[in-house]
């Protein structure tokens, strides 16, 4: 008896703590289902049973921090304005050096230009001219007390510029040439009657004479022009080479009998080409004139 009892009592008991347990198992079941659903949705790790929670600590913001976003969003717009104007201004700046340099370019071009200019005016106006000339009628008939009638021409060679000058080659020709027919140009000197004159140095206003000796011909025909014609070459005190022109057509008169030509080319002064002259040495044969100006 005391056994069915407690046989009873331990049914009764069974069945007591069975239905308690139910419904804490059935809702211990929800909560865990909910619980998996929203650690899925939140993104949280883990498993139902065993979830893992991840909790992101925000650090305190530190005082560098502070400083690099007030640097950020104040400070740095600023320099980045100014860089830009500096930037800007600069470019300015080029561009006005750039014009700057071009005026200073011209200037200078200019000035050396005008300088050039003056010395060139100033030699031409301070330079030696030397100048070949008949002195008195021109062609001269000479009848001495013994020896037979000839003829004679007395040049005159002068300078008459402002600075001193080389006298370095004379030359003079006679020519009969049919009329109508301009002189050679060069003129043309016959080297077999080649006459030597002596060279000089002239100061301003200085001269020397020399006498062309001719033959007593028939001067008095008039078959042909007669030409009389010549050349000086002289070096000025600035280092120019020059040669100085002559050329005359006799006329058969008692006054003067050597007179111009309509050609002003004959009678010149000009510069010389390396190689006209005597005065030219090895070193400066290839060479140009160094005052090439032509007056």
């Amino acid at each position: 008896m005391r056994t069915l009892l407690g046989v009873l009592f331990l049914a009764l008991s069974i069945s007591c703590l069975a239905r308690s347990n139910s419904p804490s198992s059935h809702s211990g079941i929800s909560v865990n289902a909910m619980r998996a659903t929203h650690n899925r949705a939140s993104g949280q790790l883990g498993t139902e049973a065993s979830p893992l929670f991840i909790q992101s600590i925000t650090r305190p913001e530190s005082p560098e921090d502070a400083e690099h976003k007030k640097y950020e969003r104040h400070e740095k717009p600023t320099l980045d304005r100014g860089l830009t104007y500096a930037t800007w201004l600069l470019s300015v700046v080029t561009a006005l050096l750039a014009v700057f340099t071009g005026l200073m370019w011209w200037a200078t071009y200019k000035l050396g230009r005008d300088a050039k200019e003056q010395g060139r005016s100033i030699i031409v106006s301070e330079r030696a001219y030397v100048k070949i000339s008949h002195v008195g009628h021109g062609i001269e008939l000479i009848t001495p007390d013994v020896g037979q009638p000839y003829r004679r021409i007395v040049f005159e060679i002068k300078n008459w510029g402002k600075t001193p000058s080389s006298v370095t080659d004379v030359r003079i020709g006679i020519e009969r040439i049919e009329y109508g027919q301009l002189l050679g140009n060069p003129f043309p000197f016959r080297e077999s009657e080649r006459d030597s004159f002596p060279n000089a140095f002239l100061v301003p206003s200085e001269s020397f004479r020399i006498v062309k000796y001719l033959p007593n011909g028939d001067y008095q025909s008039g078959e042909k022009a007669i030409w009389v014609f010549a050349h000086v070459d002289y070096v000025d005190a600035f280092g120019g080479k020059w040669r100085s022109g002559y050329a005359r057509i006799y006329q058969d008169r008692s006054d003067e009998n050597l007179v111009y030509n309509s050609e002003s080319r004959d009678n010149f002064d000009r510069a010389r080409e390396p190689g006209d002259g005597t005065d030219w040495n090895d070193e400066h044969k290839d060479a140009r004139t160094k005052l090439h100006i032509a007056t």
